[in-house]
C-alpha cells in the first residue's frame, strides 16, 4: 500500500470520527484491529467505535459545544505503514474556550489480492500538558 493509500484511509477515519459518523468508521477498521489508550488495549470494530462514541456522549452532556477537528500527517508514524492524526476537540463551556490535543498513530494493513485495506492498529497518544489542561478546565467547572 502506499503512502497516499494510506493517509486516505485514515483521513476518512479521522473525519468520520470528526463528524461522529460512526458506521463509516466501524467499516474502516479490520475485524482483529486493536485500540491502546493510557494502558488499555480495546479489540474490534465494535469495542472501538463504543469507545469513540462513549467519549462522544460524555463530552456533549459535559460542555456547552464541542467540535471535533483533525490533521493526518503521513510517514511520521513509528514505521512504514502508519499515519499520524491529529485530533483537535474545541470546547467551549460557560463562556470558556478549551483546544485539547492528542495524537493517534493509525497502522494501515497492506491488504492482499483482492483484499480490502482496513486499518490494523490505533495507539492513542497524550500531548505533554494536554490531559491536565482538559483535566483542570473541568475541575474547573465541577465536570
Amino acid at each position: 500500500m502506499s503512502t497516499n493509500e494510506a493517509a486516505e484511509l485514515t483521513r476518512r477515519f479521522a473525519v468520520s470520527l470528526d463528524t461522529e459518523d460512526y458506521a463509516t468508521a466501524l467499516a474502516l477498521l479490520d475485524p482483529e484491529c486493536e485500540y491502546t489508550i493510557r494502558g488499555q488495549t480495546l479489540r474490534g470494530p465494535d469495542a472501538i467505535v463504543a469507545s469513540y462514541k462513549g467519549n462522544g456522549d460524555i463530552a456533549a452532556r459535559s460542555f456547552d459545544e464541542i467540535t471535533y477537528g483533525s490533521e493526518i500527517a503521513p510517514g511520521t508514524g513509528p514505521a512504514e505503514g502508519w499515519v499520524v492524526i491529529r485530533f483537535f476537540d474545541r470546547i467551549l463551556h460557560q463562556g470558556e474556550h478549551l483546544e485539547h490535543v492528542c495524537e493517534q498513530w493509525v497502522c494501515v494493513s497492506a491488504g492482499s489480492s483482492g483484499g480490502r485495506r482496513r486499518i490494523i492498529r490505533i495507539e492513542h497518544h497524550d500531548l505533554p500538558g494536554e490531559r491536565e489542561r482538559l483535566g483542570a478546565f473541568r475541575a474547573r467547572f465541577g465536570l
